[in-house]
């Protein structure tokens, strides 16, 4: 039954967006993190920090610490850029579909734009903005204890 519920609202993944003309959201459950200036148009939930790790090292963490979360897959990892994407599901099987995009600032370190939506519902009650902060955290941790 809730399979059936959840293909009416089309596939689970919600595709690649595009940071650089990501509009304003028709709902608020959503959440975005980024460096200051870099999405236009769209008010961030919070600036992203600098880390100081190389683009790859960056990736690598962030890459980690998504798929060590529970009911979470990578649909899309960038041949080319750093600009990968994960499926969350809640715990009722309701599908997240979270953008890590790891922006190169030079002299070994690095930066991260984060988009996290639900595909169901208008709220998240701040689901989104806490898997972004808590992912952040976990990268963080990581990359300052090399583990």
């Amino acid at each position: 039954m809730l399979s059936g519920l959840l293909t009416m609202f089309g596939p689970a993944d919600q595709g690649s967006v595009d940071f650089s003309t990501l509009g304003k959201p028709s709902r608020p459950n959503t959440a975005l993190i980024a460096p200051e200036g870099y999405v236009t148009g769209r008010r961030l939930t919070a600036v992203a920090p600098v880390f100081p790790a190389s683009p790859d090292a960056l990736r690598s963490a962030f890459e980690a610490v998504a798929l060590a979360e529970p009911r979470t897959e990578q649909v899309h990892r960038d041949p080319t850029g750093f600009h990968d994407r994960y499926l969350q599901r809640t715990t009722v099987g309701f599908p997240d579909t979270i953008d890590v995009k790891v922006i190169d600032l030079g002299d070994g370190t690095a930066t991260v734009a984060l988009f996290s939506r639900s595909q169901v519902g208008y709220r998240d009650f701040g689901v989104n903005k806490a898997r972004l902060e808590r992912w952040i955290a976990a990268v963080d941790l990581k990359i300052s204890t090399g583990k």
